[in-house]
C-alpha cells in the first residue's frame, strides 16, 4: 500500500492493511493477498468482513492464510 502524502519524490509505505478502511475517503480493502517486497503476490485473494475487524485493534484480525501463503513462497525461492 503505498499512500501519497502530498508532491515531493519521498511517501510513506505502509503494510497496514487496515489503512484501506474505506474512511475518510480511503480505498476499502474487500479481498487481500499475500504479498513481499521483492514483487511476489499471492494468487489467492482472500475475503475480508469488515464486520469481524475490532475497529479498536485491527491489528488482530486473522490473517494466518496470508502469512501461510507468504512463508510458502519464501520456501520456494
Amino acid at each position: 500500500m503505498l499512500l501519497d502524502g502530498g508532491s515531493g519524490a519521498n511517501f510513506h509505505e505502509s503494510n497496514d492493511w487496515w489503512i484501506c478502511s474505506g474512511e475518510l475517503r480511503r480505498p476499502l480493502a474487500t479481498s487481500p493477498r499475500g504479498a513481499c517486497l521483492r514483487g511476489w503476490r499471492g494468487e489467492t485473494s482472500y475475503p475480508l468482513s469488515w464486520e469481524d475487524v475490532d475497529r479498536n485493534a485491527p491489528h488482530l484480525y486473522d490473517t494466518r492464510q496470508l502469512k501461510d501463503d507468504w512463508a510458502r513462497h519464501n520456501q520456494q525461492t
